[in-house]
C-alpha cells in the first residue's frame, strides 16, 4: 500500500508542477466514477476498484469544495458489495468502512494536501464507536488529509488555459512534463501526458485524458508509470448513476464487521476475547448476520479464542454449518472440522480431507497425528468412560465423546482405504503407509503377506516418501517379533536403522530430526533384541540410541511426540544407556552422557546429582555442575534494551556474577499471558536475592500495550521491549521461551513443556561445599 500511494503522489506532483489555474471544473457539476488501481510487482498483482460520486459545491482560483461519497470498494478479498467478502484485511479496508455511504465534505486545494474536516470526523467517531486498536486509529489518522488527493487532481483538472485558447502542446514548470492535445471540439478535450525522471531509478510516466468541457470533469483516464520494480497502472470511468449503486451495508452491519476484526477492542479485554461481551455481541448481530458464512467463521474464530465454558461444542457446532470451501484459508479450522464430521460418516469426512489436502502440511498432520490414532490402544468403551469420569467429565460429555469414539471406529477403515485408493497422489501417498500397516495387523496370520508389505513400506522409507513410512515399519517389526518370526523382524529392523541412519545425512531432509528420533527407538529395540545373545552388539545400539536422542530443543522436534505416543517410545536413551555403563562399572562414562541428556532435559537434575554423588563420593557436585556443565554452555549474547516507558536501560553487562532468568513473551500470546501470574510471583519472591535477577523481554509489541496490560493486572516484575534483535541472538523458538544465564556469561534455553521455575531453583540453589564438608574436585573428561 505504501508503494502505491508513493506512485501515486508521483503523479500528483506532474500536475502541482502545472500550477494550472485559468479554467476548472464549474460549480454544480457532478458524477459518479469508477476509479481502478492495479500495481504489479515481484511478488504478483494488487487491484481495486472505488466507486465514488462528486458534486462541485463552491470553485475558487486554485481550490474546490465537493461533496463526496464513497459507494463501493471492490479489492477482491474484500467487497462492500457482498456481505460475505467485508472482513477488512488492512487497515485502509478498515477505512473503507468507515467511509462507505456516509456523504462528507471534501476541500480541494490544488497546489498542497488540506485537513478534511469531513473524513476526520468520520474517522474520529468510528476510532470512538467500534473501539478500534491504536495502530488503526494511528494510520487513520495519518491518512485522513491524503485521501482523494491523486483521484481528484485527474478528475478535477485545472488547465493553464480555457479550451478555446489551450495551445497543441504544453510544458510543466519543471519541463518534465509534456502535455499534448489529441482532439478537441465543442463538447470536449483530448490530451496526453508524458514525464520521465530519474531519481536512483528510471520512472516513465504517461497518460490519457477525455475532458467534459460542459462539466470541467473527465469522462475518461488512463494513468500508467512503469519502474525497475513496479508497473503502476490506474483508469477513472465516468458512469451512469445506475452503475454507481452504493453498498447494501447498513450501519448496523459496518458495525458489526468492525467490531468483530482484528482491529477493534470492542470484544476483547487483557487476555483477549470477553466472554460477556461476545454473548452481549452475538445476542445482538445474530439475527442480523448469523447465516451469513463470514460470519460464522469470524464467530467460529471468537469462540476459540474465548474462556466460555461451553465454547467447544458452540464452535463444533457453527464448523458443521460452514462449507468446507469457506474454510480453505483457515486450515486449523478446517482441521478442526474434520475432527467432528469425520465421526458422521466417511463421505462427510472424505468431502473435508479434499479441501484439508490442499494444505499439505495440514493435511498431513491429521492422519499423522490424529487419524492413525484411531487405528491404535482401542482400549474398552467402559474403561475410558471410566477414565474420562476420573477426569471431571459430565455424564453429559462422556455420552457425547462415547458417540464419537463408537462412530470413529466404525469408520476408521473404510475411510483409510478409500483414502489410499483416492485418485489425487497427495491424499493417496500420505495415508498409504498407514493403511498398509493396518492391511497387515488385518492379516497378521499370514506371513508371507505380512512380509510383502513390510517390503513395500522399506521402499517407500528408502525413497524418502510420504506418510511417515518409518512409523509403521517399526510397529510392523514389533507386531512380527510378536508372531514369532524373529528373524525376519531383525533383518527387517537392521535394514530400516540403515536407511534411517543414510536419510539422517541428509541435510535438506525437512523430517531430519523426526526421523532422528525414530531411529534413537529403533536402535533401542536392536538393543533389546541382542541382549541376550550379543552383549557387545546390545551395548554399540544402546550407545546409538543414546547419540541419535535430541540434544537440543531443535532436535526434540515437537511432531515427534506423536511418534512416541504411537510407537510408545521415549524422548531420550541417555539415561539407559548411562544405567548400562554404570552396571558394567564406567561411571565417569555415564556421567558424560547424563550431562548431555540435563542439558537437552533439565527434570533429570536431581537424578544426575544423586547418581554423581553415589558413583564420585568424594567428589563436589556445585563444582562438576560449574566446571563442566555450565561451561558447556553458549556464550549469551550481548543485549541493550530499555523499559516499556523508556526510562529504565537493561544490558547484560549490569548482571554479571549473578543468576539471571530471561522471558521473552508478547501481549498477543495467549500462552504468555497464561502463566504470567506465576511469572510475576516467581519475579516478587526472588526480589530480595542477590545472586538471582529476572527480566521480561516483550517482542513484537508496542510499549504501551505492555504498559497497559501489566497495570490492568497489578503486575510488578523489570520489564524491557525487545529491539527486533535480542530474540534473533537467543534463537527464541517460540513464545514463551525460557533462558537462564549463568553468573560466567553462559546460557542455558529451558526446553517449552519443562517446569522452568523447579530447574531455575534447582540450578541456581546449589551451594558449594565450604571447609571440613568441601570435597575434591572431580574431573571427567
Amino acid at each position: 500500500m505504501k508503494k502505491l500511494l508513493s506512485f501515486a503522489g508521483l503523479f500528483l506532483l506532474i500536475c502541482i508542477a502545472g500550477k494550472a489555474q485559468q479554467f476548472t471544473p464549474k460549480k454544480g457539476s457532478e458524477g459518479y466514477y469508477k476509479v481502478t488501481t492495479t500495481m504489479k510487482h515481484r511478488s504478483g498483482n494488487d487491484k481495486n476498484t472505488t466507486t465514488w460520486y462528486f458534486k462541485v459545491l463552491e470553485v475558487t482560483k486554485d481550490s474546490l469544495l465537493l461533496n463526496c461519497t464513497l459507494l463501493n470498494y471492490d479489492g477482491g478479498i474484500f467487497n462492500t458489495a457482498q456481505i460475505d467478502k467485508s472482513s477488512p484485511t488492512n487497515t485502509r479496508e478498515l477505512e473503507v468502512l468507515a467511509l462507505l455511504n456516509r456523504p462528507f465534505l471534501y476541500h480541494f486545494k490544488h497546489e498542497k494536501m488540506s485537513d478534511q474536516p469531513g473524513i476526520a470526523t468520520i474517522f474520529n467517531e468510528r476510532i470512538k464507536d467500534w473501539q478500534l486498536d491504536n495502530n488503526a486509529a494511528g494510520n487513520m489518522k495519518v491518512n485522513e488529509r491524503s485521501y482523494l488527493v491523486n483521484e481528484l487532481y485527474w478528475i478535477a483538472p485545472f488547465l493553464p488555459a480555457t479550451p478555446d485558447k489551450l495551445p497543441d502542446s504544453w510544458l510543466s514548470e519543471d519541463s518534465l512534463s509534456k502535455f499534448t492535445v489529441l482532439g478537441r471540439d465543442a463538447a470536449s478535450l483530448q490530451y496526453s501526458f508524458v514525464r520521465e525522471e530519474d531519481k536512483g531509478q528510471k520512472m516513465n510516466f504517461t497518460g490519457n485524458l477525455s475532458l467534459d468541457l460542459s462539466t470541467g470533469m473527465i469522462t475518461a483516464a488512463a494513468l500508467k508509470s512503469i519502474s525497475n520494480d513496479i508497473d503502476f497502472e490506474r483508469s477513472i470511468i465516468r458512469v451512469a448513476p445506475s452503475e454507481g449503486s452504493a453498498s447494501p451495508f447498513s450501519e448496523d452491519v459496518k458495525t458489526a464487521i468492525a467490531k468483530m476484526s482484528s482491529y477493534s477492542k470492542a470484544l476483547k479485554n487483557e487476555d483477549g476475547y470477553d466472554s460477556l461481551k461476545l454473548e452481549k455481541y452475538f445476542s445482538q448481530y445474530d439475527p442480523l448476520l448469523g447465516n451469513i458464512t463470514s460470519y460464522r467463521v469470524a464467530k467460529a474464530g471468537m469462540l476459540q479464542g474465548s474462556d466460555m465454558k461451553d465454547k467447544y461444542e458452540r464452535y463444533n457446532q457453527i464448523l458443521t454449518q460452514i462449507e468446507d470451501a469457506a474454510l480453505v484459508t483457515y486450515p486449523h479450522h478446517l482441521f478442526n472440522k474434520l475432527q467432528e464430521v469425520k465421526n458422521i460418516s466417511v463421505d462427510s469426512a472424505y468431502n473435508t480431507i479434499r479441501y484439508l489436502s490442499r494444505m499439505k502440511q495440514s493435511y498431513g498432520s491429521w492422519i499423522q497425528h490424529t487419524f492413525a490414532q484411531d487405528f491404535l490402544h482401542q482400549e474398552p468403551i467402559e474403561e475410558l468412560q471410566k477414565a474420562w469420569r476420573k477426569h471431571g467429565a459430565s455424564e453429559k460429555e462422556i455420552t457425547w465423546i462415547t458417540k464419537n469414539v463408537i462412530n470413529g471406529r466404525r469408520i476408521a477403515y473404510p475411510l483409510a482405504e478409500k483414502l489410499a485408493n483416492d485418485e489425487d497422489t497427495l491424499i493417496r501417498n500420505e495415508v498409504y503407509p498407514m493403511y498398509l500397516w493396518v492391511q497387515a495387523t488385518k492379516h497378521a496370520s499370514n506371513k508371507d503377506s505380512v512380509l510383502r508389505i513390510a517390503h513395500e513400506l522399506e521402499n517407500i522409507g528408502g525413497s524418502k516418501g510420504d506418510g511417515n513410512p518409518h512409523r509403521y515399519t517399526l510397529l510392523l517389526y514389533r507386531q512380527l517379533r510378536a508372531a514369532g518370526h524373529t528373524r525376519e523382524a531383525g533383518a527387517l529392523l537392521s535394514r530400516e536403522i540403515a536407511t534411517m541412519e543414510k536419510n539422517r545425512m541428509d541435510s535438506l531432509n525437512a523430517d531430519r530430526y523426526t526421523e532422528q528420533n525414530m531411529l534413537a527407538y529403533a536402535c533401542k529395540l536392536k538393543s533389546d533384541e541382542l541382549a541376550a545373545t550379543d552383549k557387545k552388539a546390545s551395548m554399540a545400539y544402546l550407545a546409538k540410541a543414546a547419540k541419535y536422542s535430541p540434544k537440543n530443543i531443535k532436535e526434540r522436534a515437537s511432531s515427534s511426540f506423536y511418534d512416541r505416543v504411537l510407537l510408545e517410545s521415549k524422548e531420550s536413551y541417555r539415561a539407559d544407556f548411562a544405567e548400562a555403563l554404570i552396571a558394567q562399572g564406567n561411571s565417569k562414562e555415564a556421567m558424560k552422557v547424563l550431562t548431555e541428556q540435563l542439558n537437552a532435559d533439565p527434570s533429570i537434575f536431581e537424578e544426575l546429582k544423586t547418581s554423581f554423588s553415589k558413583n564420585f563420593p568424594q567428589a563436589d557436585f556445585y563444582n562438576f555442575f560449574h566446571n563442566y556443565i555450565v561451561r558447556s554452555w553458549k556464550t549469551a549474547p550481548d543485549f541493550t534494551l530499555k523499559s516499556p516507558d523508556d526510562k529504565i536501560t537493561y544490558k547484560l553487562a549490569d548482571y554479571r556474577g549473578k543468576w539471571l532468568l530471561l522471558d521473552f513473551w508478547g501481549t498477543w500470546c495467549p500462552p504468555c499471558r497464561a502463566e504470567m501470574p506465576k511469572i510475576n510471583a516467581f519475579a516478587q519472591k526472588i526480589k530480595g536475592r542477590n545472586d538471582l535477577s529476572f527480566l521480561s523481554i516483550a517482542c513484537q509489541d508496542q510499549p504501551e500495550k505492555v504498559i497497559s496490560y501489566l497495570a490492568a493486572h497489578n503486575f510488578d516484575m523489570p520489564a524491557s521491549m525487545s529491539d527486533n534483535q535480542v530474540q534473533k541472538k537467543y534463537e527464541v523458538p517460540g513464545y514463551p521461551a525460557k533462558f537462564l544465564i549463568s553468573p560466567s556469561g553462559t546460557v542455558f534455553n529451558i526446553p517449552f513443556g519443562e517446569d522452568w521455575e523447579k530447574a531455575v531453583e534447582q540450578i541456581t540453589g546449589l551451594q558449594e561445599k565450604k571447609g571440613k564438608d568441601a570435597k575434591v574436585q572431580t574431573r571427567i573428561d
